[in-house]
């Protein structure tokens, strides 16, 4: 099979942060439980205070994008949206392998 991954990029307007940080890591308790969801990582930028990321593997692009058609899903994209600065940065992946020892 092969995974579904997702990168996304997302510039907030300044301040906003951690409020964005905050609803991204609401959202990934909410898929965690999400069997087809194998991997859902937050970050910080190092060096910009108004990027924040996302890394998501999915079993499939079909299961990611039901992910986001749910009414919790919706309230929180719509959130998320006020908070940022110009439209997400997306990069669609396929995961060609490697090695992972995270585990929350």
């Amino acid at each position: 099979m092969s995974q579904f991954g997702f990168f996304v990029k997302f510039k907030t307007l300044d301040g906003k942060r951690e409020e964005l940080v905050s609803l991204l890591l609401q959202a990934s308790r909410s898929v965690a439980t999400s069997k087809p969801c194998r991997q859902y990582l937050v970050y910080r930028d190092a060096n910009d205070e108004n990027l924040v990321c996302v890394h998501e593997i999915w079993d499939t692009k079909e299961d990611h994008d039901r992910s986001l058609a749910n009414q919790a899903s919706g309230e929180l994209i719509q959130k998320a949206m006020s908070l940022l600065d110009g439209k997400p940065e997306g990069t669609e992946l396929k995961l060609a392998g490697g090695f992972s020892t995270f585990s929350p």
